[in-house]
């Protein structure tokens, strides 16, 4: 259901500005598998995505090009240390020794 803004009246929903706005599937579905992509240790082929949450294999295969092109595009951009699974991916030079 969309909710009308008080300022300039128009109507919008959470979906809007999202990679979910023009799909027809529900909100649920694409939690569900964006949480697949992002904790599947070798990632998420669009076959077992469509097993996993009951859609047919190219919604699957769409969701997975949309998914995976919000991650690639993200404005944050890593410039300092960053730490996944006990692993640092851009140390300095200095600190390497240290670790050893």
């Amino acid at each position: 259901m969309p909710y009308r803004c008080r300022i300039c009246k128009k109507y919008f929903s959470v979906r809007k500005g999202t990679i979910y706005e023009d799909s027809p599937l529900p909100l649920r579905k694409w939690v569900f598998a964006i949480y697949l992509v992002t904790t599947s240790l070798k990632g998420v082929s669009s076959m077992k995505l469509h097993r996993e949450i009951k859609v047919s294999q190219p919604t699957a295969w769409y969701m997975l090009r949309r998914i995976r092109e919000t991650f690639n595009h993200s404005d944050d951009g890593i410039s300092e240390t960053l730490e996944v699974d006990d692993t640092y991916i851009g140390w300095k030079r200095t600190n390497i020794n240290q670790i050893n």
